[in-house]
């Protein structure tokens, strides 16, 4: 049995770099995974660099988030 235990109130956004998982180095995937769990556990959250997709069609996706969450 996993117990739970919410998040912690962050001091910080952790940010992660997936770039040497996404260059198939299996050191580098475990890095990235390692991170990811961390930041989940204990934020809930986290921002990503060097991910690989354009700037614009981040910009898009975060317009059509605020327009779902946000309707004017």
């Amino acid at each position: 049995m996993v117990i739970y235990a919410a998040p912690k109130p962050a001091d910080r956004i952790p940010l992660i770099d997936p770039g040497p998982a996404l260059d198939d180095s299996p050191d580098g995937m475990q890095a990235a995974a390692r991170e990811i769990h961390i930041a989940c556990r204990d934020t809930g959250f986290f921002h990503v660099r060097n991910h690989g997709i354009a700037p614009r069609a981040g910009q898009r996706a975060v317009r059509g988030h605020a327009t779902l969450l946000c309707p004017v």
